[in-house]
């Protein structure tokens, strides 16, 4: 039971990197007045949500059309993030940001982000119990470090603008099993968009900070 439990935290943990990560951005963790409160309500956010997602990917997570839009979400926060400017240069408004608005947006990105996460420990893990306990563990991981990270990526420019392309390629990637697709979700054409997309994504975050 302990290696099953620890097989599902690390996959939860690396795979659930980008979601901290957009999430952080979403909710402009920097600008926040409370960033503790914000940490521990996303940590409980997640805690709650990871099982439940797991819980429905054998049903909900493969209806045609899923995959589709979250890939043309994530491609749009992936975007926002690669091109999100340095805390010095940013607005000195303090962003307003309600329980209801940071637990919608840790939902909703989460969401986007744990189709494939979902289905791996899915498959994964034997029991609920494994489930809960994996994923409390990597949230409690994620959560600690999570905003340094953060704060590394938003600071190092180069870095920032690879990881929002690398995230716009994935969301390419994740439309392999998309039946609305057709042919069109073969390697070759999912590969092809995958290039573009973090092409064009590192090209739009190079302009935003470099000019």
């Amino acid at each position: 039971m302990l290696k099953e439990t620890l097989i599902v935290a690390i996959l939860f943990f690396m795979t659930s990197i980008d979601t901290i990560l957009l999430i952080f951005s979403a909710i402009r963790l920097k600008r926040h007045p409370q960033p503790r409160f914000v940490r521990l309500l996303v940590f409980l956010t997640l805690c709650a949500a990871h099982p439940l997602y797991s819980f429905l990917a054998d049903t909900f997570f493969r209806l045609p059309g899923l995959r589709l839009v979250s890939a043309v979400c994530i491609v749009f926060f992936a975007v926002r993030l690669a091109g999100e400017p340095p805390l010095e240069f940013r607005s000195a408004a303090v962003p307003k940001r309600t329980i209801g608005a940071i637990v919608g947006a840790t939902l909703w990105l989460d969401a986007l982000t744990s189709i494939d996460t979902s289905v791996l420990v899915s498959a994964a893990s034997p029991s609920v119990w494994v489930t809960v306990v994996g994923n409390l563990a990597a949230m409690s991981l994620l959560v600690a470090l999570g905003p340094r990270l953060y704060a590394y990526v938003t600071d190092t420019p180069w870095v920032q603008i690879g990881i929002g392309g690398f995230m716009s390629a994935s969301a390419a990637l994740q439309l392999r099993s998309e039946p609305l697709l057709g042919g069109w979700g073969a390697p070759v054409p999912l590969y092809a968009a995958a290039a573009v997309l973090f092409a064009l994504t590192a090209l739009y975050g190079w302009k935003r900070h470099l000019g």
